[in-house]
Parts: C-alpha cells; structure tokens; sequence
C-alpha cells in the first residue's frame, strides 16, 4: 500500500479552482497539503498536465488577491 508524504487537511468551505490561463473553472479543492491538493472536478481532466491554477483564500481580509499556483 502507498502512504502519502505530506498530512492532508481538509478544507471547511467550497474553494472553486480556476484555470488561470483559460478562466475556466475547473473544479474545487477536495483537500490540502504540503506536496499539493486534491481537485475534485465534474469533468475528466488529461493525465500528465500541469496546470496554472487560482483559488481564494478563506479569512482573507476583503480584496485580498487569490492564490495563483503552477
């Protein structure tokens, strides 16, 4: 059995992920972690793609920018 690196945490709010290069959204965040997160998306994404991504931050101070990563 694989075990994981980096602990997991969840996430307490529905964070939406965009697709910064497209603006498309592509799903939200199912969970965290040091090494990445866990995309949980309606649509099947292609394997082996690297994606530039954006999504808010919750209890951030009003018209704090997102977290861009990628």
């Amino acid at each position: 059995m694989s075990q994981r690196r980096s602990l997991r945490r969840s996430v307490s709010e529905s964070l939406q992920i965009i697709d910064v290069m497209t603006g498309a959204t592509l799903g939200r965040v199912g969970n965290l972690s040091a090494d990445g997160l866990m995309l949980i998306s309606a649509q099947a994404l292609p394997d082996h793609h690297v994606y530039q991504v954006r999504f808010p931050l919750p209890d951030c101070a009003a018209g704090a920018a997102p977290l861009e990563v990628g």
